[in-house]
């Protein structure tokens, strides 16, 4: 009886454990697990940096995206960038690496290429990968071959002091230092890089450019957006501060913004009217490091569920990476199987025999 009582206890245990666990991975309360940073949309399919490579995900179906493959690094990646069937990722330790995805299920890393100081973020045009570095540089590579990366200058800058992010447009390189503004290179002799300007602005961690228009998401202090059609002598055009926010990622065009605000979800801005600028779309269920956009569509690599998609009102198509009750469902049936079948008494019968 004792045996079956403790049998009982055990199966009871796991079961009500099993659904805590699934909870606490759903609501965060476990951290980490599903995390998401940088995002890359193309066709139907998502890349989406994370703590152990890239993610890659099928979006065909909005509503149902499937995990299809993984570039495995066993360690962080951070920015990320595609060029035809080549991805060039920001790979923290793992430097610079290069990797074959012209076959999304079975991902090849073609080539690992160690930085001082980790990569951070990356941009990438003919055949040229500017890789931000912890060490507050910018490591230029020719990738024209891609198994065998070389480098060709390093930038670095007396002023520098916390670089962020990195896009290039043209001949200029577009550098947001969180602790001074935004840095624009001339690159058009990729060996020799030279400032050009230096936007003074505070915290700048994320920018996008559309056209004429340079986006920037500032950590504490909202988003701007400056006409850069000048590199010389950028105009602020507009301002938006969301109390308490912190605006990790921006992506837009010249009549709408939208914001990953890491405390405050995903907005859309209306700036098509000047200096009236107006919030339309506010998603609070969301804690996004990055933002991006295709078609109808806006995607987010988030904090706690990798990836999330809406559509361009900001209504919520796929919730993000969440774990199914059905393991604990089948523990729990099971359970109530053996506590049942353990509490029905089993007849005996005597077998007298005559001697």
């Amino acid at each position: 009886m004792k045996k079956k009582n403790l049998l009982i206890g055990v199966m009871i245990l796991i079961s009500i454990s099993s659904f805590i666990i699934v909870y606490a991975f759903n609501n965060n309360i476990i951290p980490g697990r599903t995390v998401g940073y940088r995002i890359y949309v193309e066709s139907d399919y998502a890349y989406v940096t994370h703590n152990d490579g890239v993610e890659i995900i099928n979006t065909e179906n909005k509503q149902k995206p499937n995990v299809v493959g993984n570039v495995d690094l066993n360690d962080g990646a951070w920015g990320i960038e595609k060029d035809g069937d080549l991805f060039y990722i920001a790979a923290a330790s793992n430097g610079l690496v290069t990797a074959d995805v012209s076959n999304p299920e079975a991902p090849i890393i073609i080539t690992r290429t160690a930085i001082e100081g980790g990569a951070l973020n990356l941009a990438i045009k003919n055949g040229l990968a500017f890789v931000l570095t912890g060490s507050n540089t910018i490591a230029i590579y020719n990738v024209t071959d891609s198994s065998s990366p070389f480098r060709i200058a390093t930038y670095t800058s007396s002023q520098a002091s916390d670089y962020r992010d990195v896009i290039i447009s043209g001949d200029a390189l577009f550098i947001a230092d969180a602790g001074r503004g935004i840095e624009i290179l001339n690159v058009s002799q990729p060996s020799t890089p030279s400032l050009l300007n230096t936007i003074i602005t505070s915290a700048p961690i994320a920018i996008f450019k559309h056209d004429n228009l340079l986006f920037l998401g500032c950590h504490g202090a909202g988003v701007k957006w400056y006409n850069v059609s000048n590199l010389i002598s950028p105009v602020l055009k507009g301002s938006y501060l969301e109390p308490y926010g912190e605006a990790y990622g921006v992506w837009g065009n010249s009549t709408h913004l939208y914001v990953a605000d890491l405390q405050k979800g995903v907005y859309c801005l209306n700036i098509s009217e000047g200096n009236y600028v107006t919030k339309i779309f506010h998603n609070l269920e969301a804690a996004p490091h990055d933002i991006t956009g295709e078609g109808n569509y806006v995607y987010l690599g988030d904090q706690d569920y990798r990836l999330k998609i809406y559509d361009d009102h900001l209504n919520c198509l796929y919730e993000g990476h969440i774990i199914s009750y059905v393991i604990p469902i089948i523990i729990a049936v099971i359970s109530v199987g053996i506590i049942i079948y353990s509490r029905i008494p089993i007849k005996k019968n005597r077998i007298n025999v005559v001697k």
